[in-house]
């Protein structure tokens, strides 16, 4: 599992690294740093212009120094990463998981964008809109600020055929189960399958509290997905299968949307708190009030054999 580490400034880095000249040499220069020292690296050095700086560094030998290595391992952090070791550990090993998955295919590498995308700002994916009220919800219930996808979303590996009750196994392995759920919409959804061996970018938090199904909808990103009921369950029950922590917790209230729906009405999940995961413990309409509820919109990577 790697855990992702504040960016930090080139010029901050930089002044943390004096380099003392030999005698009789003049003294480096602050601007030699040129282009290399932006304000924000991480937001102005994603994506295609930032292989190209890194490689101008590289070749003219720029004035990064051992800095060079610290920014190039902070780039391809992408936040904690659940792969399918860390799955096999949390279920006892490789019997253990194919006992209740059957035969599973091997993990397969992220793609090459994922590091871009992770790295992004916030910005680059919601709107002005959805983030102020997103950053004003957080700071008004003692919440950190964030401002990259790195710290909104981790990536986890979710094997083909895993169903939300057989999620839950693994919460129970640390003591937690689905609390409060609506046992008609479990009986009809918890045990439809994963269709494909995928990475999931999913988040720890939602965007949208108190909005109607239909204007959460507006609020994905391209690219990204409503997600569904054991795509959620999975994700959170793997986070706390595999470090004790619970996403999506009762305090603050976080419970997001998913596709489903039972007698016409959507599916929410979220509230984990010590008496376990809630599950719909009502359902919402698409015009319904869905107070306390919002949306966590999450990616999928799927790799195809």
């Amino acid at each position: 599992m790697t855990v992702s580490t504040p960016a930090v400034s080139l010029t901050q880095s930089h002044n943390s690294h004096q380099v003392v000249p030999a005698a009789g040499e003049p003294a480096p220069k602050e601007q030699s740093l040129g282009v290399f020292s932006p304000q924000n690296w991480i937001v102005e050095w994603s994506g295609q212009k930032g292989r190209q700086i890194l490689h101008a560094a590289i070749m003219a030998n720029a004035f990064l120094l051992k800095d060079l290595t610290s920014v190039v391992v902070d780039y391809l952090k992408k936040n904690d990463i659940f792969g399918l070791g860390e799955l096999e550990t949390a279920w006892g090993g490789k019997k253990e998981l194919a006992k209740v998955i059957g035969e599973y295919a091997p993990e397969k590498p992220l793609p090459p964008e994922v590091d871009d995308e992770m790295q992004a700002p916030l910005t680059q994916y919601f709107g002005a809109k959805a983030l102020r009220d997103f950053h004003e919800y957080r700071a008004s219930n003692g919440m950190p600020q964030i401002s990259r996808m790195s710290e909104l979303y981790s990536l986890y590996w979710g094997p083909a055929k895993m169903t939300a009750n057989i999620a839950e196994q693994l919460g129970k392995k640390r003591g937690a189960r689905f609390a409060f759920f609506w046992k008609d919409a479990l009986q009809e959804h918890g045990n439809a399958p994963t269709s494909a061996n995928c990475w999931i970018a999913f988040p720890n938090d939602v965007f949208g509290r108190g909005k109607r199904v239909r204007e959460l909808k507006s609020l994905i990103p391209a690219g990204f997905e409503f997600p569904h009921f054991q795509e959620a369950a999975f994700c959170i029950f793997m986070r706390f299968g595999c470090t004790g922590e619970r996403i999506m917790p009762d305090l603050p209230s976080t419970r997001t949307f998913c596709q489903e729906m039972t007698s016409d009405l959507y599916l929410c999940v979220g509230n984990f708190d010590d008496t376990g995961l809630r599950f719909s413990e009502n359902g919402f309409s698409e015009s319904g009030d869905a107070s306390g509820v919002g949306i966590a919109p999450l990616r999928k990577f799927c790799v195809k054999d």
